[in-house]
C-alpha cells in the first residue's frame, strides 16, 4: 500500500501546505490560499488541521527512504528481540534484493557482516527506489517551465535505468530486467512527451501517432500486471489440484493399509482358532 499510494500522498501533501499568493490590481498581496480552494485562508479555519496531517505525512515521505538504506533486513539470522518488529517493517522492500553472501542466511551476525564486506550487499536499493520517486516529484513540483522538468525526470529515469542496469539488485534476474525496461519505457514516454511540447511551442499541430503510442507504452504495466496475476492464479490452482490429488493418493493408501491390516488380523485369529480346534 505504501508503495503505490507514496508519490500521491507527497503530491498531494505538498498541495495542502503551498500557499497561492493572490493580488490586487496594485499588484499588492491581497491574501494567502491553500492550492484547492482559494474561498479558505491559508492556515486558517479548516485548513489548519490538513496542514497538521500533510506535514506529518511530508515527514514520513521524507525519512522512509532514508530508513531503507540505513537500516537492514535482517530476518533469518540470528534475530535480536529489539529487531524483529525492524524486520517486520522492512521486509516488504529489502527482501527481493541481494543480502551480501549470495543469497545463503548465516546463522551468526559477525559472520554474515564479515561477509557482507566481501560480496555486494543491495538492500539499500529499496530506499534509491523512493529516491527517484521523490526526485520524480520535485521536478513536477519545483521547476519554472515544463521543458526544465521534462529533463530533469528524463535524466531521473535514464540514471535510474543506468544503476540498475550495471548493479543487478535483485536475487532474480527477472526482476532486474523488468525494472530497466520499466524506466526505459517512463524515459520514452517522456522523450514524446518533449517532442509534443516542441511542436506546441513552435505553434505546430501536435502528433496523433505520438499521443497513441504514449497511450500505448501506458498501459504495458497494467498488461503485464494482469499477466502476471493470470499466471500466479494458474500456478495456485495447479498446486491445489496437485495438493488434492497427493490427499487423494494418501488416503487411499491408509485405507488400502488398514483393509490390508484388518485381513492379516483376520487370518491370524483364524489359524489360532484352527490350531485351538
Amino acid at each position: 500500500f505504501i508503495l503505490l499510494a507514496y508519490t500521491k500522498f507527497a503530491l498531494i501533501s505538498t498541495y495542502l501546505i503551498t500557499p497561492n499568493i493572490l493580488y490586487d490590481s496594485a499588484g499588492r498581496v491581497v491574501k494567502r490560499v491553500p492550492y484547492y480552494d482559494a474561498n479558505i485562508e491559508y492556515f486558517k479555519g479548516n485548513h489548519t488541521a490538513l496542514a497538521v496531517i500533510a506535514l506529518f505525512i511530508l515527514l514520513f515521505v521524507a525519512l522512509l527512504p532514508f530508513l531503507l538504506v540505513v537500516l537492514r533486513y535482517e530476518m533469518g539470522l540470528t534475530p535480536s528481540p529489539s529487531c524483529i518488529s525492524i524486520d517486520v517493517f522492512l521486509e516488504p522492500y529489502q527482501k527481493p534484493f541481494k543480502r551480501g553472501c549470495n543469497g545463503n542466511c548465516c546463522s551468526d551476525r559477525r559472520q554474515y557482516k564479515k561477509l557482507s564486506l566481501k560480496i555486494h550487499d543491495y538492500r539499500w536499493v529499496a530506499g534509491v527506489y523512493f529516491f527517484l520517486r521523490l526526485s520524480l516529484l520535485i521536478a513536477f513540483i519545483a521547476t519554472n517551465t515544463v521543458f526544465v522538468q521534462f529533463i530533469v525526470q528524463q535524466l531521473v529515469c535514464i540514471l535510474g535505468a543506468v544503476l540498475f542496469l550495471f548493479i543487478q539488485p535483485y536475487d532474480n534476474m527477472n526482476l532486474n530486467k523488468l525494472d530497466v525496461f520499466m524506466l526505459l519505457i517512463l524515459a520514452f514516454i517522456n522523450t514524446l512527451s518533449i517532442y509534443q511540447y516542441y511542436l506546441a511551442s513552435r505553434a505546430f499541430p501536435l502528433s496523433l501517432i505520438t499521443f497513441i503510442i504514449q497511450y500505448i507504452l501506458i498501459f504495458i504495466p497494467a498488461v503485464w500486471i494482469a499477466i502476471y496475476i493470470m499466471y500466479n492464479l494458474y500456478h495456485f490452482f495447479k498446486r491445489c489440484q496437485r495438493s488434492q490429488r497427493y490427499n487423494l493418493n494418501t488416503n487411499l493408501e491408509s485405507e488400502s493399509v488398514n483393509l490390508n491390516q484388518t485381513s492379516w488380523d483376520s487370518h491370524e485369529r483364524s489359524s489360532k482358532t484352527y490350531e485351538t480346534f
